[in-house]
């Protein structure tokens, strides 16, 4: 099996300073991470950020049903 690293990376609390290498590559360290549709960062789960983006995009949705919608 191989592992391509630029599709990898890895989070870790913000004060450790690990470096992740897979064979001789450098595998890149992410600020934050989505998954399963929320923003993961190296302390937990940001449940603001997700409140957020949820909050932004019920807000776009409000605003083209409010230009295109015939009522």
């Amino acid at each position: 099996m191989t592992l391509n690293v630029k599709k990898c990376g890895y989070l870790t609390p913000p004060e450790d300073d690990t470096i992740v290498r897979l064979g001789r590559e450098e595998v890149p360290r992410l600020d934050r991470y989505v998954y399963l549709g929320f923003p993961v960062t190296g302390v937990g789960i940001d449940f603001e950020g997700h409140l957020v983006g949820r909050l932004d995009r019920a807000l776009g949705r409000t605003t083209f049903l409010a230009l295109y919608s015939n009522r």
